[in-house]
């Protein structure tokens, strides 16, 4: 036998397999280096405590990245995972305007038709002004209803839709529909309203059923009240080295406009279908995207932000359609990059993070371009310095660093940091950040009202009235240095 000729195509097939690993090979460790150049970008960013929460960053449609960091209960020291469900606020606009169009494609809506139609008892005239196309993009006129200053005392109750669109019904417009642009949560209370009354089912059962459930979407959701969620994160607001628990909110006032849970997962997956005619017909999928309100150099479009990002720190850009979200305690954003099928997810329990400064480094990351690096707080520095080395260790870190590249002063984040102090206790660095921040923003009313009221807690009565007579002279009208003024004036003040 001609062993030659048997071997022959053996070879060949060995070698062709040798040529496809060989152009592989490289691929994976390119990967495996941007994985690990995103990891710690991401983990610099909590370090500095500027996040805490879950992340998944998908590149030509295929998760490359996903992690938890910190707590999603810091009281049971339970770490956030991937699959750690997160309040994600405004980010639900978008699936209010998916149901909305389902509706439309189903031909029970028309986008043009007043929404007196539909909601025979809505007010007139507003309702006969009012399109659903003018909800969806902020354009109704209708006030935002989370700025009306009874919002602080209504969103601590249990609401019913109806009563929810009462609050606002009534209001006068801000402009003629459709002549200007004007955020508005009340515009899509009014839509989640809308499709209950039409399809004759709660909002969260219209989600699953015609969303969360067709998709897999398991671990997401819409809960008006404070029932209990498996798995789902607490909400917290920093106070310098520690947290507090977010200020309570009912959902119930967040409700089609901001209500729903999820995860990074679960949006993923949402991402991912918006690709496919999984949920809506392309021709309708086409119009959801479609740009309708100029804003500067981006659009406006039922619920998303259609734009241009950044690439990292360079001139270049892609155009992206996203949204971001705050609510008590949590912070969201979404970025896809549809042209490369890029998605950023990022969701966070601990109030304001800085979520779009950490999507464009990731995608600097991506395309292998350079970015900015996080910037550390100084406040933040100082703070951890003095637990570790004491007070006069942490003032001479806080010389060193306080005008260096690489770090920022906030007048904010210092007064914080002296009442996580002072809060805790530590009177004496709570004192010394008050004064350092008095030295760093001498114009400022809010240093002086701090720094009277550390002072008034050690027993420095004259230094505190001068404190709080500076602050009153830069702010007549602060009355909370009005109030300690003539307790301590009177001599009253043990």
């Amino acid at each position: 036998m001609n062993w030659n000729l048997f071997l022959k195509p053996i070879y060949t097939v060995l070698f062709i397999i040798g040529l496809h690993l060989q152009s592989c090979s490289p691929a994976q460790p390119q990967s495996e280096t941007k994985k690990n150049q995103i990891n710690q970008h991401v983990k610099t960013y909590h370090d500095y405590h500027q996040f805490n929460g879950a992340i998944l960053v998908a590149f030509e449609g295929r998760v490359i990245y996903k992690k938890g960091f910190g707590k999603a209960s810091f009281e049971w020291d339970i770490p956030n995972r991937p699959d750690t469900k997160f309040q994600i606020a405004s980010v639900s606009k978008q699936f209010t305007s998916m149901l909305i169009m389902q509706l439309v494609a189903e031909g029970k809506l028309d986008l043009r038709t007043p929404i007196g139609n539909y909601l025979n008892d809505y007010p007139k005239p507003q309702g006969d002004l009012i399109t659903i196309q003018h909800l969806l993009n902020h354009t109704s006129g209708i006030p935002n209803h989370t700025s009306f200053p009874s919002y602080r005392t209504d969103m601590l109750k249990f609401i019913r839709p109806e009563g929810l669109i009462q609050t606002f019904s009534d209001s006068t417009l801000l402009f003629t529909p459709g002549s200007q642009f004007n955020y508005s949560n009340s515009g899509y209370a009014l839509l989640g309203f809308l499709l209950e009354k039409i399809e004759g089912k709660p909002y969260g059962k219209i989600l699953n059923e015609k969303i969360f459930s067709p998709l897999g979407m398991k671990n997401s959701g819409y809960e008006p009240t404070q029932r209990l969620v498996k798995n789902k994160a607490s909400g917290y607001s920093p106070l310098g080295l520690s947290y507090l628990k977010a200020n309570y909110i009912d959902y119930s006032e967040a409700y089609s406009s901001g209500g729903i849970h999820s995860t990074v997962e679960d949006l993923f997956i949402w991402d991912q279908a918006l690709y496919s005619e999984k949920l809506l017909p392309k021709s309708f999928l086409d119009s959801l995207f479609s740009p309708k309100v100029q804003l500067g150099n981006s659009h406006y479009a039922n619920g998303w932000d259609i734009g241009e990002i950044q690439i990292g720190n360079t001139s270049s850009t892609l155009k992206s359609i996203s949204h971001d979200g705050v609510i008590n305690g949590y912070t969201a954003l979404i970025t896809r990059i549809p042209s490369e099928k890029t998605s950023i997810i990022i969701l966070n329990n601990t109030g304001g993070a800085p979520l779009h400064h950490m999507t464009k480094g990731i995608l600097g990351i991506l395309h292998g371009s350079s970015f900015d690096k996080p910037v550390q707080s100084v406040a933040i520095s100082v703070g951890q310095e003095i637990e570790k080395n004491g007070i006069e260790k942490g003032v001479e870190n806080y010389k060193a660093i306080k005008d260096q590249a690489g770090f920022y002063l906030s007048e904010n984040e210092m007064n914080l940091m002296g009442y996580d102090f002072l809060e805790r206790g530590n009177l004496d660095a709570a004192k010394e950040i008050f004064r350092l921040n008095v030295e760093a923003f001498p114009d400022s009313f809010r240093v002086y009202d701090s720094y009277g009221e550390i002072l008034m807690e050690l027993g420095e009565i004259d230094l505190s009235i001068m404190n709080y007579q500076k602050s009153l002279e830069l702010n007549p009208t602060n009355g909370n240095a009005k109030r300690f003024l003539k307790l301590l004036e009177s001599k009253t003040y043990n």
